[in-house]
């Protein structure tokens, strides 16, 4: 059973694969926290200004999801154009589904969202002066 799993012609690919769909879980992950880091010292210096944790939190998740938006929208017109020209290269094609796409973009939005907004509670709930103190 164990020998016929690796003579499969596609286990490798399946296995490519799901490393692939890790790294970028793990990027969004990375980009997030590298984001939140940077903005961390702002952060506290509203709060002590008068700023809620619940305003930050809202204004860091909104800033890093228009990041996130700008450069999906940019990555889903780039594979249209070149899906749409390698399609051309078939005799038999198939038509667009644009589902795909929006559904690709949700699921992109969806995971920069949960990755930043965790980073960026823990920030916007501590005190302000954890993050000052190193002025």
């Amino acid at each position: 059973m164990l020998l016929a799993r690796y003579t499969n012609w596609n286990w490798p690919c399946r296995a490519l694969w799901r490393r692939l769909r890790l790294q970028r879980v793990n990027f969004y992950l990375a980009m997030s926290t590298y984001y939140v880091s940077l903005h961390r010292k702002e952060t506290a210096i509203r709060k002590v200004y008068g700023a809620t944790g619940s305003d930050e939190l809202q204004r860091n998740v909104f800033r890093y999801l228009r990041i996130v938006m700008v450069a999906s929208i940019f990555g889903l017109a780039i594979s249209v154009l070149i899906n749409s020209v390698i399609i051309q290269s078939y005799s038999y094609r198939l038509s667009f589904t644009f589902w795909v796409y929006l559904l690709a973009l949700v699921l992109i939005m969806g995971t920069a969202f949960v990755s930043v907004y965790f980073q960026a509670r823990s920030i916007a709930m501590n005190n302000p002066s954890y993050f000052i103190r190193d002025e």
